[in-house]
């Protein structure tokens, strides 16, 4: 059974019955009985109108540009008209959509924002469907170590013991995770009577320190580099150490075991010899 012409089967809700019979060829020809078909019509079923996901989870850098497209939300099937905005309790200056496309942009950098993570709520207007973009903000390596102060000056004794903390020489770093992390070391080859703590930026000595055979003036610099990637960032600041003389040492003659010699009649008060000693 075969149709003939499209059956517009809003005609026919429930369906129609057929009445069937065959016949041969003879002559007379003879008929069969009748058989009853029933042609029932299967519904298409509708489509549910929803959003691709319930949940867009995206990660995005703090420094990403104006204009970067994060995310797309849209809905299946498409109907023929949409309307995407952010629902009134989670609009954002950071962020825009495209009402026809559901495309997600950023309107401005990311890095003044405090929170980690932002979440926002897409509404379609026509079918008041809603869904959630999470967009996670990862650190960048944006802010270079800054120390605490612009240059580092002090003076310390020569007699300090071995080991002393003279000074700390520490950087701060407001990039989070280990971008904010930060070494500290002594830069170039000079050597010298002082090493640095690398995580806390203590200074101590190494040796012990006499004014009189070494310098009295140490000058070098100390660097602090970041943990960032995918490249690290460092500053320097110059770091002065002034070596305070100590009366350390007992005066010394310059001869020792000197001899004079006075005849019976020598004056009294004149000079039998002259004797001299120094301090280092």
């Amino acid at each position: 059974v075969k149709t003939s012409e499209p059956v517009d089967w809003k005609k026919f809700p429930y369906g129609c019955n057929l009445t069937l019979q065959a016949k041969d060829r003879g002559t007379p020809p003879l008929f069969s009985n009748t058989q009853v078909v029933q042609v029932l019509v299967r519904k298409p079923q509708a489509l549910q109108v929803r959003f691709d996901k319930q949940l867009y989870q995206v990660r995005l850098s703090e420094i990403a540009p104006p204009g970067t497209i994060i995310v797309e939300v849209r809905i299946t099937p498409d109907p023929p008209n949409v309307n995407y905005s952010f629902s009134p309790f989670s609009a954002s200056p950071y962020f825009l959509i495209n009402p026809l496309t559901g495309v997600i942009t950023t309107t401005t950098p990311l890095t003044s924002l405090s929170q980690d993570a932002v979440e926002l709520e897409v509404v379609e207007e026509g079918s008041k469907l809603r869904t959630r973009v999470q967009v996670t903000i990862e650190d960048a390596n944006d802010n270079t170590p800054t120390f605490t102060r612009p240059a580092y000056d002090v003076s310390i004794e020569e007699t300090m013991p071995v080991g002393t903390v003279i000074l700390v020489v520490s950087a701060v770093d407001d990039d989070k995770g280990e971008n904010g992390c930060i070494t500290h070391s002594i830069a170039g080859l000079q050597a010298l009577p002082f090493t640095i703590d690398q995580d806390s930026g203590e200074l101590r000595t190494t040796r012990e320190l006499d004014y009189e055979t070494s310098s009295d003036l140490y000058m070098f610099s100390v660097r602090a580099s970041d943990w960032g990637s995918p490249y690290r960032r460092e500053n320097e600041v110059n770091v002065t150490v002034r070596l305070i003389n100590v009366n350390d040492n007992r005066p010394l003659f310059e001869r020792v075991g000197c001899r004079g010699m006075i005849g019976r009649d020598f004056p009294v008060g004149q000079n039998i010899v002259t004797m001299s000693a120094v301090g280092r």
